[in-house]
């Protein structure tokens, strides 16, 4: 039994670790549509990657067609250098995406962990990642969000691309426009080209050409193309500052290498190689590969190997063996692994009485595992009412037409309510819009709730795009139009006629009133609210302005049920 399962069993949720016919073995982290479980076919005896699709989200109907469309677009690829796909199905109202497991480490973790790679092995790696998308273009899809993060190398030296959830169909227009307008960039903003922070609907398979060569100078420095201030400083850095040279971080790139990798990350797309074939062609043109090596003797050098056995076994003080019996479900995780099976070198064995008990024990905790997975179903379930957002304290709570309670503070409030009937949950407060929602209990099942109370709209004065800038400058914001290249900041520098496309209102005093005072920013596409006192009322004001295509609300009072019903008001 695992460290995850125990946590999952302790909590009360013991059943949620069978998923079909897996047993959830970990988490191993979260995608843009879902999180990612290691997981134990039971009748396959074999370790799968499983995406599910978060049951708040199962909610909207345009959510669960992109993750369809995340599984149509995987069901399509089958390449060494690319994540397999396995299978795709519903369990009990869960909709998930079963998918290759990788023993393995992530470009990213690889390079901080340990030191940044030698010319030879970040080629080799840009390489391999290159054929895997060379594939997939021409097959159609365009990976956009190609980085050090979603590229894993596993313990045999193969380079294997992660995450083609923001992968679209380059034909599907219409799909990737209603992704454009959530309001956030599909991407990651270091790694990301200047056409696709600029419309992500633009960005073609040269998009994913400019991360790759971003991807290469991270590989061969550890550190990201520009060093920008913030969001919208990136994003204005990849597309007006000067390239900067390999040579500056590595000065033993070979000039070849250096001009392949600035052909790359050119800022107009008709300056770039035109495709990955030319890429491949370019590197193995120039041979900065010794074909002669073997990819295993290549990429994983001995510091390289031991990382990666860590990652995958964890450090131990007791000797190591190969065990080649199957393994087990009550095994560690380590059995599981692509990589030969190890466990602890075994001792002289005891007498009896020393091994009875602990063999008992673990039988019972399998039991009540067993248990806890897959017990009766009951005939009460609970209702969770979960309060993140201030506003709503001092609302009423009524459950079915009688009042409960009312709200006093954050937290979490519970409620025993029958299986199988309907329920219905108001929460009413003056000066508030009325927070209701209808469900149905499942059996021996917690229906959480985020409830989340809003100020009534009321009639406020829009900003026009000067009164904006002004404003933005005097929080001590800056302002990005139309006409200028870098974030204006001071008042005396705002054009006489221009359009307002971004504000950087980081660390500044705006509240949830001013956002709906932008309301009529009709060309505002970039939007930094990072680290203000913004919550779920002000996110609720930006309902409706399409034109968003960057919002950062990282360190604010947004909950995670403001940010699900501002997707779901995204217009189709």
């Amino acid at each position: 039994m695992t460290e995850f399962q125990c946590k999952v069993i302790l909590q009360g949720k013991g059943k949620s670790l069978r998923i079909g016919r897996y047993l959830i073995q970990d988490c191993i982290g979260a995608g843009g549509m879902g999180e990612v479980y290691k997981a134990y076919h039971r009748k396959l005896l074999r370790v799968a990657a499983i995406k599910i699709l978060p049951s708040r989200i199962t909610k909207n109907s345009e959510a669960v067609k992109r993750f369809q469309r995340e599984v149509e677009v995987a069901a399509r690829l089958s390449h060494p250098n690319i994540v397999m796909t396995h299978d795709a199905n519903e369990f009990r109202g869960v909709h998930y995406l079963v998918m290759e497991y990788v023993d393995g480490v992530d470009l990213a973790n690889l390079v901080k962990n340990t030191e940044p790679m030698s010319v030879d092995k970040a080629v080799w790696c840009v390489l391999q990642t290159a054929k895997g998308l060379e594939y997939a273009h021409e097959k159609g899809v365009v990976h956009r969000d190609v980085k050090p993060n979603n590229l894993v190398l596993d313990s045999s030296g193969t380079v294997k691309i992660l995450d083609m959830g923001i992968a679209r169909f380059e034909e599907d227009e219409d799909d990737l426009e209603a992704l454009t307008k959530t309001g956030f960039v599909l991407g990651t903003l270091n790694f990301m080209s200047p056409e696709q922070a600029h419309n992500t609907k633009s960005a073609d398979a040269r998009a994913d050409i400019y991360s790759l060569g971003c991807t290469l100078f991270f590989l061969l420095s550890g550190k990201y193309l520009y060093n920008a201030k913030s969001p919208i400083d990136t994003i204005l850095a990849h597309r007006s500052q000067p390239i900067p040279d390999l040579f500056e971080v590595c000065p033993t790139v070979p000039v070849e290498l250096n001009a392949i990798y600035r052909q790359m990350v050119a800022k107009s797309v008709t300056d770039r190689y035109q495709s990955m074939t030319e890429v491949i062609a370019a590197i193995e043109t120039c041979q900065l590969v010794n074909e002669d090596s073997t990819l295993h003797e290549h990429v994983v050098d001995p510091k390289l190997r031991k990382f990666l056995q860590i990652q995958a076994v964890g450090e131990t003080s007791e000797y190591l063996v190969p065990l080649n019996d199957p393994p087990t479900i009550s095994s560690t995780d380590a059995l599981y692994e692509t990589t030969p099976h190890l466990q602890p070198y075994k001792r002289k064995s005891r007498p009896a009485v020393f091994w009875i008990m602990p063999v008992a024990g673990v039988c019972l905790l399998i039991a009540l595992l067993a248990f806890l997975i897959f017990r009766t179903t009951e005939s009460v379930g609970t209702i969770v009412l979960r309060i993140d957002n201030p506003d709503s304290i001092g609302g009423v709570v009524t459950i079915d037409g009688e009042e409960k309670t009312i709200i006093k503070q954050q937290g979490v409030l519970s409620f025993e309510a029958t299986l199988s009937d309907a329920h219905k949950v108001v929460v009413t407060k003056d000066g508030y819009e009325t927070f209701a929602e209808e469900l149905r209990l499942h059996s021996g099942r917690k229906k959480v709730i985020y409830v989340d109370l809003v100020r009534s709209q009321s009639k406020v004065v829009l900003l026009n795009d000067r009164q904006a800038a002004e404003w933005a400058i005097e929080l001590g914001g800056a302002v990005l139009t139309d006409l200028a290249s870098t974030p204006i900041r001071e008042a005396h520098h705002i054009p006489q006629f221009f359009m307002t496309t971004g504000l950087d209102l980081r660390r500044t005093k705006a509240n949830d009133e001013d956002l709906e005072r932008l309301r009529g920013l009709n060309h505002l596409r970039f939007l930094d609210l990072g680290e203000t006192k913004i919550s779920d009322s002000g996110l609720k004001a930006l309902h409706g302005m399409s034109a968003l295509c960057y919002l950062d609300i990282y360190g604010t009072r947004v909950s995670n049920s403001a940010i699900n019903r501002f997707m779901q008001a995204i217009p189709a």
